[in-house]
């Protein structure tokens, strides 16, 4: 099949390729990022729209109030995108730190 071919030469055919193929976004990565601009806009609309006397609600005794969710959530998004990121920022510490909601809503637009 490749009788005519020199071996470095099919090597850095192969090598080209490889690179121009690891250099375009496939498919995943635009569903990635569609399904993250919709989720991430989801959550920032529900922040903005509760009340701020919501925020601290509980249903129950051990669970998390509404605040408390978003700054987990806050802290998560922080944590996953530190991974993808050469620097590394730390994260707002939203679910134990922040309490009001111009703060948290502002800590998870960011």
């Amino acid at each position: 099949m490749f009788k005519n071919v020199s071996l470095p030469t099919l090597l850095l055919s192969l090598a080209s390729a490889a690179s121009v193929y690891g250099q375009t976004p496939g498919p995943l990565t635009a569903d990635a990022k569609m399904a993250w601009s919709s989720i991430s806009g989801n959550l920032v609309k529900a922040a903005g729209k509760l009340p701020e006397a919501s925020y601290s609600f509980r249903p129950v005794s051990g669970v998390r109030s509404f605040g408390e969710l978003i700054g987990h959530v806050t802290d998560a998004h922080y944590m996953f995108c530190s991974m993808l990121q050469a620097a590394k920022k730390p994260g707002p510490d939203a679910e134990k730190k922040l309490t009001a909601k111009s703060d948290l809503v502002a800590a998870l637009k960011g």
